[in-house]
């Protein structure tokens, strides 16, 4: 059995013999919002002290007085059982409410949206636009194809299996967390084509997904999509070449030498990609 903490018996003392009027200040305290006009977002560290999150807590706003939480923490015990990490904190976010947030580690899940046909490069540079993490990591996670290599053997990167979803990461996220959550949403989606019996046919996964890579780049309409892939598909069955700007561009990309613009010698640019 846990012996209780030195001095916790005579807080609880005084508290008992406090009169009514008291107990009722002290638990308006607890429940009185803070004193923020709008949103806060805190870093707790690591390795945190209860008193030194209650001070920065206090200093940025988000509670109105210190006094009560550190009385609480003491009471309950949790001052030990705070999480390090990154919150968010609303102008109505009573002492209690705040404390038990940290206890429960609700960390703040920062958004970010993955658009349609975007590069893998594009997509750590919205990562890190977020502040979700740190391009260096996110590249070399980025470009570890293992988590697909059941689904594609010839992959080279996560390139084209990052689906477009909006999600929510924590700051600090490992990387390959990420990564393998919008690989998830991709065989999710790819499971319900495929149950749906509208997986293209004579094409596994890898072709499927540049194909719809392409189609997607050459035109932004909806409705100009399927019309495209009709004329893809004739020409990949007659066998005559795509003639697909993208791949054009997404070749100079790769290379470093996209400039903006497309000029008539760039079409006929020997990469792996141009069709």
């Amino acid at each position: 059995m846990r012996r209780p903490r030195p001095g916790l018996f005579p807080l609880l003392y005084l508290i008992c013999l406090a009169p009514p009027s008291l107990v009722v200040w002290f638990t308006l305290l607890l429940t009185t919002p803070g004193m923020s006009a709008g949103d806060r977002i805190l870093e707790i560290p690591e390795g945190s002290s209860a008193t030194s999150v209650v001070d920065s807590l206090h200093a940025a706003g988000v509670l109105r007085h210190r006094l009560p939480a550190r009385v609480y923490l003491a009471l309950s015990r949790e001052g030990g059982r705070i999480h390090a990490g990154e919150y968010r904190f609303g102008p109505r976010d009573s002492t209690v409410g705040v404390i038990r947030r940290l206890v429960a580690g609700d960390v703040y899940q920062r958004p970010v949206t993955i658009p349609e046909g975007a590069r893998a490069e594009e997509v750590v540079e919205a990562l890190v636009a977020a502040g979700i993490g740190e391009a260096g990591p996110l590249r070399a996670a980025v470009s570890d194809p293992a988590p697909v290599r059941d689904l594609d053997p010839a992959a080279a990167d996560l390139e084209g299996y990052l689906f477009p979803d909006t999600y929510q990461f924590p700051r600090g996220t490992p990387p390959a967390e990420i990564f393998g959550a919008m690989v998830r949403r991709f065989r999710e989606a790819w499971g319900q084509v495929a149950a749906a019996g509208c997986a293209p046919r004579g094409l596994d996964v890898r072709e499927a997904v540049i194909l719809a890579s392409l189609i997607e780049k050459e035109t932004g309409r909806d409705e100009e999509r399927p019309v495209v892939s009709a004329v893809f598909h004739n020409r990949l069955r007659i066998g005559m070449p795509l003639q697909c700007d993208p791949t054009v561009i997404y070749g100079l990309q790769r290379r470093g030498t996209y400039g903006g613009r497309l000029t008539r010698s760039d079409l006929t640019s020997p990469t792996p990609y141009n069709t």
